[in-house]
């Protein structure tokens, strides 16, 4: 048996205004794990994400995305992918009832053509949030990665109306 290495990366978009009125961040750092070679999915720590919001009184929009596991390293890349899952949950926010998740799970289907997961969240506020995003590497039904590093970016965009 051959051990894969799963990782995935975090990147943030920050918009750019004065004073930090509109901000996301994620304070976690890039996560690598160890497939176990038995169970089709694996599960990433937790990563948590800061939302900051003094700028828009009618809330703010934060998109959570990422695309199926590529190969990465030796193998070529792009040629063996895997299914990404993304979820998300509320750790805290202020004010209490200010942020409602839209769409709390999404899993890629490669063997169907779906290749993103999104994961969305949205305020009604001027508010603050912490946000739990969990990543998981699925073996798809179709497609069997060969053993090597595959990797993933998720990506967080705040968006305002």
């Amino acid at each position: 048996m051959q051990a894969g290495i799963v990782l995935f990366f975090v990147f943030t978009v920050m918009p750019c205004c004065q004073g930090q009125q509109l901000g996301i961040r994620c304070r976690d750092k890039n996560q690598e794990i160890i497939h176990d070679l038995i169970h089709d999915q694996q599960f990433f720590k937790e990563v948590q994400w800061d939302i900051h919001n003094s700028f828009q009184n009618q809330g703010v929009a934060v998109i959570w995305t990422a695309e199926a596991f590529q190969s990465a390293g030796s193998l070529p890349r792009g040629n063996s992918l895997a299914d990404t899952g993304l979820s998300v949950r509320i750790q805290n926010s202020g004010p209490k009832d200010a942020w409602q998740i839209s769409q709390q799970t999404d899993i890629t289907d490669i063997a169907k053509g779906d290749k993103s997961a999104m994961v969305s969240a949205v305020s009604n506020q001027f508010s603050e949030a912490t946000f739990g995003i969990t990543v998981m590497f699925r073996r798809s039904a179709n497609v069997i990665p060969v053993a090597g590093r595959y990797e993933t970016l998720l990506i967080g965009t705040l968006a305002a109306p």
